[in-house]
């Protein structure tokens, strides 16, 4: 089910069919599909990347956009990592190095998915010539300096920083008709692009503790940023949860027309959903299925 089709059908529900209504419903649905995501830790939420580290580096920032980082081991034998739940459990310590890093220390979200910018100044640009209004503010640090200003786009046409960044700790735009991209003056390598619906990026930033002896490669097993829906024809990744987040929704788009009582009964329904989800979240993997034969094993099948 679309975006679009869980607004039309809210908004027919609570009787009031019109654009107007649909729009406020689509916002409705975004902020319940964040929370809903933001509660519980989907296994379709979980994502699997390897990091090459060299030896002597104390951070180290995520590649995607995450909201947390639950564990981090060292890839000793070239592992192929398709599946978080065999690559970070306890019975396959084996194939890790132990002993460097002990342990990961989560030191917050920067904007950009670089460690050490080096002292680079910042450009930016939008594909849209008409992205002339649009501001983008920077904050970051150099020489471990607090670092702050704020930049006009101007379409189609790059603009830079006015100051040299070691690292940019927020970096965030008001609305854009086109995608922004963001890279180091000169060169033609993005280090992001916030689409138009986006308002800024988050990457998990570490430390290593301690820094490691040798070059490897980090394994790290992250919850993923859960991803925006911007478009009518979007669905939610989570297809589990479309039940509660449309019971949740329907929840607000009550509570606006005041049907106070109708809204704390699709509250409830929707946390029931949301909660029965979860459990089947839980659950499910630990399910081991096996065909067996008509009959049984050993006789023969009717055919």
């Amino acid at each position: 089910m679309t975006l679009k089709d869980m607004a039309e059908g809210i908004a027919a529900a609570v009787g009031l069919p019109d654009a107007k209504t649909e729009q406020r419903v689509r916002g409705w649905i975004r902020d319940r599909y964040v929370l809903a995501w933001q509660t519980k830790l989907w296994r379709e939420a979980l994502a699997l990347h390897s990091m090459a580290v060299p030896a002597g580096r104390t951070h180290v920032v995520m590649p995607v956009q995450s909201e947390a980082v639950l564990a981090a081991a060292w890839d000793r034998c070239g592992l192929a990592a398709s599946n978080e739940s065999f690559a970070l459990t306890q019975q396959a310590e084996q194939l890790f190095e132990t002993g460097t890093p002990a342990q990961i220390m989560d030191v917050g979200r920067v904007g950009l998915p670089v460690d050490d910018l080096a002292g680079s100044v910042l450009e930016l640009v939008s594909d849209d010539a008409g992205d002339t209004q649009a501001q983008v503010t920077v904050t970051g640090e150099r020489d471990s300096r607090p670092v702050r200003e704020r930049l006009q786009l101007n379409g189609d046409s790059a603009v830079t920083t006015a100051r040299a960044y070691d690292l940019v700790r927020t970096l965030s735009k008001t609305a854009t008709a086109g995608a922004v991209t963001v890279r180091k003056q000169g060169t033609s390598e993005p280090l992001a692009v916030l689409a138009p619906e986006e308002r800024e990026h988050h990457y998990a930033r570490v430390r290593l503790v301690p820094p490691p002896k040798n070059d490897g490669t980090l394994l790290v097993l992250l919850k993923r940023r859960c991803p925006v829906l911007a478009g009518d024809s979007d669905v939610l990744e989570l297809r589990s949860i479309l039940p509660a987040v449309r019971a949740l929704a329907m929840a607000d788009a009550l509570q606006w027309l005041r049907q106070y009582a109708a809204a704390q009964e699709k509250i409830a329904e929707g946390n029931a959903l949301l909660e029965a989800a979860a459990a089947q979240d839980t659950w499910q993997p630990l399910v081991r299925q096996q065909v067996v034969p008509f009959g049984g094993v050993g006789n023969p099948t009717p055919w």
